[in-house]
């Protein structure tokens, strides 16, 4: 399916099996055509790589790093209060032994 030039990598096959992942282990169906965008730099950043011109892995490395400093921010805040979580999960116990 690939070869060093990376000419022989098909967006379509690629995009249909993200579709098919997503739904199979996340019961996702996508209906924005974002898994046919995300196998078109896929192969992009495939093709650059192997050409050894990493400009564009070091800029998502980038966008990333920069995310996840936010998405720690957003997971701390959205826990709240932590008794409030044990209380929600004694009722479940509860419930579940009724």
């Amino acid at each position: 399916m690939s070869d060093l030039e990376g000419t022989k990598l098909d967006e379509i096959y690629i995009s249909e099996l993200l579709d098919q992942i997503m739904g199979d282990e996340f019961y996702v169906k996508l209906e924005d055509d974002s898994e046919y965008q995300v196998a078109k730099d896929l192969i992009e950043l495939y093709r650059l790589c192997i050409k050894g011109d990493f400009s564009m892995a070091d800029r998502l490395q980038m966008e990333r790093e920069k995310l996840g400093n936010a998405s720690k921010l957003a997971l701390c805040q959205s826990k709240g209060d932590p008794e409030e979580s044990e209380e929600g999960e004694g009722r479940d116990s509860e419930m579940e032994e009724d």
